[in-house]
């Protein structure tokens, strides 16, 4: 329902920017105007000495007066505009492929990646998205869901729930973008790190190319874990996806990973969801954990059966304005 209301949001997006790009077109201007329509009233004359308080507005002007209305808060540090996971009509609702299969039919064109893996007697699924949604919005998301154990494995459509707050995971998600394809990184937000199941950022702005992958889009994840188990178990799907592991967190690659015990990095090029075609089968699911392990787990790992798309060329963090 995450995806639903996201899609709508984007149509309707979407829907604004083509009637007043018609507009624009035939010489009439906005048909929907993008600020708030104002009144002037009639005033007596202002007394001699009476102070004219500074005129303000209830939209600041970087900000469109309609984002609010479909879902979108604003941050003025950055400029960028997200969803509030936390006060959001979607949380406690469900989650399936289906939702992600219609997304160019809502103009969103964006690249996937899905890991799933089973742990503390619930099926897991982190899913990462990038790409452009709507024709007005460029960004990122990152979500976490859940399903009861042994539900997903199987099935026709795997079908998950949004997690609960004790489920909610410490992350981060920082954004770069290539504009205009100019092979310049520069990091146009970040969602701070805390507690979410949805983290999500947004820019206005148009890719030039809406195939996958989509390259001009890199976004940086840090994703704390209950466990270190529970880490491992989500590096295993990351290296089968195709990432590979760096030394430390300031020095990530293209599609690469560094773990620090619970602490995942990675960052996000080129690898896409639909580029492969996976099953995680799990031999045997890791044993809960109050505390961090201070060792890699001896149980059998997942077996993940892949087909892996060719290879991309990497790029050191150097070609990014800021480097983490």
């Amino acid at each position: 329902m995450d995806k639903i209301c996201k899609s709508i949001s984007a149509f309707i997006l979407a829907i604004i920017v083509a009637i007043n790009a018609f507009g624009n077109l035939i010489g009439i201007g906005d048909i929907i105007p993008t600020e708030p329509a104002t009144t002037v009233e009639e005033t007596t004359t202002i007394p001699e000495e009476t102070t004219i308080p500074e005129e303000t507005t209830s939209h600041p002007d970087d900000e469109d007066w309609y984002m609010p209305t479909l879902g979108y808060k604003y941050n003025q540090e950055d400029g960028s505009y997200y969803m509030d996971d936390k006060d959001l009509w979607v949380k406690g609702t469900s989650y399936n492929d289906v939702y992600d299969n219609i997304d160019q039919a809502t103009a969103m064109f964006v690249d996937q990646l899905r890991i799933r893996f089973s742990y503390e007697d619930k099926d897991w699924m982190i899913q990462l998205w990038k790409g452009q949604f709507g024709f007005l919005l460029v960004g990122a998301e990152t979500a976490v869901y859940t399903a009861p154990l042994g539900t997903v494995q199987g099935a026709e459509v795997d079908q998950y729930t949004v997690a609960e707050n004790e489920d909610w995971l410490d992350m981060q998600l920082d954004c770069y973008w290539s504009e205009n394809n100019t092979g310049h990184y520069k990091k146009v937000f970040t969602r701070e790190y805390g507690k979410y199941w949805w983290a999500t950022g947004f820019v206005k702005g148009q890719l030039t190319k809406y195939t996958m992958p989509r390259t001009e889009l890199k976004v940086k994840h840090r994703i704390t874990f209950k466990s270190e188990e529970m880490a491992n178990l989500f590096v295993e799907g990351l290296k089968s996806a195709g990432f590979v592991r760096t030394d430390d967190a300031t020095h990530l690659l293209d599609d690469s990973y560094y773990q620090s015990g619970a602490d995942v990095y990675l960052l996000w090029a080129t690898v896409n969801h639909d580029n492969y075609n996976y099953d995680v089968t799990p031999v045997t699911t890791l044993p809960a954990s109050t505390t961090p392990a201070t060792h890699a787990p001896t149980t059998t790992s997942p077996v993940f059966t892949t087909k892996k798309a060719e290879s991309p060329t990497t790029t050191h963090l150097n070609n990014y304005t800021e480097s983490y």
